[in-house]
């Protein structure tokens, strides 16, 4: 027996939103695993279709904009989805402040966008050369001045987008942890990110 194009059990948008939640798919593709169309998920997304099923975390309702913006976030910057396994010889504690980071600089960004009269972006993702420009960023002197021993400090007085770099992913963070790990895995995500 087929079914109608738009109807789905409890089960079917339960793993719908497990799904959307990974973040991997788009909604187009899940939609067509489901036979169903992307309007349908984007209504379960936006919490108009079926907002009692609950999300993985347990929220109801639209999938929650702390999850959005990691999402987002992570598939603009090429950081590997909080939740997911992270490249190897990545720490724990690396993908635990690139989420911080990465729902700091969204908030951030949105609030840019906001005050300049903008809407913030929507779910799907298009690759733009200026996306950086709406983040903070922290002078090249201040750093200097903060931390003039810091590795990556040393290595940016030579290179102009390491300098950009280490002006953006510092800015968010407290000057304690700009040595760590995972700060170094920040910036050279970004570095790589401005020189492609």
């Amino acid at each position: 027996m087929t079914l109608p194009r738009t109807y789905l059990l409890p089960s079917d948008v339960q793993v719908v939103k497990e799904r959307l939640w990974k973040g991997e798919e788009t909604q187009e593709e899940i939609a067509t695993a489901f036979y169903t169309t992307q309007a349908t998920v984007s209504r379960i997304y936006r919490g108009y279709q079926w907002p009692d099923v609950p999300w993985p975390n347990g929220d109801a309702g639209a999938m929650p904009a702390s999850r959005v913006g990691e999402i987002f976030e992570a598939r603009r910057t090429g950081v590997p989805i909080p939740g997911q396994t992270a490249v190897a010889g990545h720490s724990a504690l690396a993908e635990t402040v690139a989420a911080k980071v990465i729902a700091e600089r969204k908030e951030r960004s949105d609030k840019a966008l906001k005050s300049a009269g903008k809407a913030p972006p929507t779910q799907k993702v298009r690759k733009r050369k200026t996306a950086a420009t709406a983040w903070d960023t922290i002078p090249w002197k201040d750093v200097v001045t903060q931390a003039p021993e810091n590795r990556l400090v040393k290595r940016g007085e030579k290179d102009e987008a390491l300098k950009q770099a280490i002006c953006t992913i510092f800015a968010g963070l407290p000057v304690s942890q700009w040595d760590t790990e995972p700060v170094e895995v920040l910036v050279e995500g970004m570095y790589k990110r401005i020189t492609s």
